[in-house]
């Protein structure tokens, strides 16, 4: 096995960890990524999935690779089909002339298309008879008037010159020849003139120079910046294999990271939600969702970032039907009290979560309630039942799928905030001090099994069940302990066994499934009960606060990104407090991304232009949505 992986290249090995959902340094050598690939037995079943010891992928050691494999004619047989292709076909030899009278050559005539004349004869004679026919006159075809040819530069030099002036004066001519020296660089084509720009133009120009360290550059008509492509090897050092990406200068760059990550400002929260990658099989799992609810008491704030996981389905559905099961829960709170008790809203936070969550597994129970039964029956009438492109299916893919959640309530004196937890989101806390220092405070929880108190959790809910957490993961299969669906981790594996591998759509990777299978003896081994903080804001004597939400593809773009408290979070509040409160501020979740982009490297432009343009088929980092909420 070893000398087969070595055979590998390190793209490859890399691409085996991510489909296995192993976690690995982005500095690993190869050395390194086989052997995380030896110690974890969700990637030994990812190799043996995606590397079948029969196929063969390399080409015939035969075929000349640096040589042309076209098949073209030698170039004398090229050149005779060229000329066979080309050539016209011979004209008929001329008749010779009488040697008597010898006359002088004829004007050049244009050359005449001899079946456009027979066919007009054709049509003239037909046009005659139905004349005849029905006793009315012939109507002439109109002849179409050629337009004469453009006299030569020899005959319009001999035109006199006053009788030109005088032509000019009488319909408005100019007469003067324009300036080579002005409009010209020397070539073909005349240089191009700068445009005039308006002084608001100029001043936003002079502020984005000063913002990126830049020349104000002048406008000229029809040009764009010469882009340069260069390769990279994304910071694999080990790698054999190179990439093209396209460095993008200012303010090209700024704009091209705006318009792809879709910038904007909704209900005062600054949002970007950014996954380069091209390929449409791999679009952004991440959804979000902004809500201001006016409710009895007041408006509340509603926020929450859902990052999916194997799938779209759990984060549509979540996205689309939790925010308002939240709403209705929290509505017959302040109905009963118009200025709840903190536990009580944390209460119907947890509660509306962990039963939204319950109600998706159940749905899949309702259609199999008997264990023995689903052991029992054919297959053929479960993927009958389970693959109707209807309801069923949806149950089962919302349940198979998977999605993280993080949501934030603010109360409508935004004196309290509530912050729910389900899996390995961020939320930081932004605080300003009396004095002017910003501090930060993280309200969120790393549910993973990176987190030792959650791995712990996990097997002390599972005694004596050693691989119930391998490789930092669940079973060794999934990275998050925490989350809305993924019930082959939560039902018993009967219904793993015989409903979910058996679903159309089914597994991305279904031998990994297969692996873990056999692992799941006491589920559930994953839960859907969030963890809650409250916060209030009153308490704390802050003159400003704010906070960031963040789905985990931020934190991965940075080295440090296991130290959310210890490195991260301040450094993030740190940037947003630079902008925070300026009447022209920038997009701050923008200019959160702008820096995880450029993170730990010294060029940061040129990072940046390769982590939004380079050309790779398969995601080269995670879907990242970031939220900046006022406060």
């Amino acid at each position: 096995m070893d000398a087969k992986l070595k055979a590998l290249k390190v793209v490859d090995l890399r691409n085996i960890l991510a489909t296995a959902r192993v976690q690995v340094p982005a500095k690993a050598t190869k050395n390194d990524l086989i052997a995380k690939i030896l110690a974890s037995n969700a990637a030994l079943d990812t190799y043996a999935a995606l590397y079948p010891p029969d196929d063969l992928l390399a080409p015939p050691e035969e075929v000349d690779w640096n040589e042309d494999q076209i098949d073209t004619p030698p170039p004398q047989q090229q050149q005779q089909q060229q000329q066979q292709k080309v050539a016209p076909a011979p004209a008929p030899a001329p008749e010779p002339a009488p040697q008597s009278a010898p006359t002088p050559a004829p004007a050049p005539v244009a050359p005449s298309d001899t079946t456009q004349s027979s066919a007009e004869d054709i049509e003239l004679e037909k046009r005659k008879q139905r004349a005849a026919r029905f006793g009315i006159p012939l109507v002439e075809p109109h002849q179409k008037k050629t337009r004469p040819a453009a006299k030569s530069a020899a005959v319009a030099a001999s035109i006199d010159p006053k009788v030109l002036e005088q032509r000019a004066a009488r319909f408005g001519l100019n007469t003067q020849a324009p300036d080579a020296k002005a409009n010209s660089n020397g070539k073909k084509r005349s240089a191009p003139t700068t445009q005039d720009v308006d002084p608001e133009e100029l001043e936003r120009r002079r502020k984005r120079a000063e913002r990126f360290g830049t020349g104000i550059p002048r406008i000229q008509p029809n040009m764009t910046p010469e882009l340069v492509k260069k390769t990279t090897d994304m910071g694999w050092s080990q790698t054999d294999a190179l990439w093209v990406y396209t460095s993008l200068p200012e303010p090209l760059l700024s704009s091209e990271l705006e318009r792809l990550s879709f910038a904007h400002t909704k209900c005062d929260t600054d949002v970007v939600g950014f996954q380069p990658c091209p390929n449409p099989e791999e679009t952004s799992q991440d959804r979000f969702v902004i809500n201001d609810w006016p409710l009895p008491n007041g408006t509340w704030i509603f926020r929450a970032i859902f990052d999916g996981h194997a799938g779209h389905e759990t984060a549509d559905y979540a996205s689309s039907a939790l925010p308002d099961i939240i709403k209705g829960a929290l509505t017959a709170v302040v109905e009963k009290d118009a200025h709840p008790s903190s536990s009580a809203v944390s209460e119907a936070l947890s509660n509306a979560i962990s039963s939204f969550d319950k109600g998706i597994g159940q749905a899949i129970v309702d259609l199999f309630p008997d264990e023995q039964a689903l052991a029992e029956m054919p297959i053929e009438d479960i993927q009958r039942i389970i693959n109707d492109n209807g309801p069923n299916s949806a149950t089962i893919l919302k349940g198979m799928r998977g999605t993280t959640a993080l949501v934030s309530l603010a109360d409508p004196a935004k004196a309290n905030i509530w912050v729910a937890s389900l899996g390995d989101c961020a939320a930081v806390l932004g605080l300003k001090e009396i004095s002017g220092e910003w501090n930060a405070q993280v309200l969120s929880k790393a549910h993973n099994g990176e987190n030792d108190v959650e791995e712990e959790r996990v097997r002390q809910e599972h005694p004596g069940e050693e691989e119930c957490m391998m490789d930092n993961r669940v079973l060794g299969a999934i990275a998050v302990t925490r989350a809305i669906g993924d019930f082959s981790f939560k039902l018993p594996a009967i219904y793993t066994e015989r409903v979910f591998l058996n679903s159309n759509p089914g597994f991305l990777v279904p031998d990994k499934v297969r692996g873990y299978i056999g692992r799941s003896k006491t589920p559930p081994y994953m839960t859907g009960v969030p963890e809650v903080e409250h916060i209030n804001l009153k308490a704390l004597n802050a003159t400003s606060t704010f906070l960031i939400m963040c789905s985990d593809g931020l934190t991965d773009l940075y080295d440090d990104r296991l130290k959310l408290n210890e490195v991260l979070a301040s450094r993030w509040v740190g940037i947003v407090g630079e902008q925070y409160g300026l009447k022209d501020r920038k997009n701050l979740a923008l200019t959160l991304l702008r820096d995880g982009l450029g993170a730990d490297e010294e060029n940061k432009g040129e990072k940046i232009s390769r982590m939004i343009t380079v050309e790779m088929a398969f995601k080269w980092m995670d879907d990242t949505t970031i939220l900046v909420v006022p406060l």
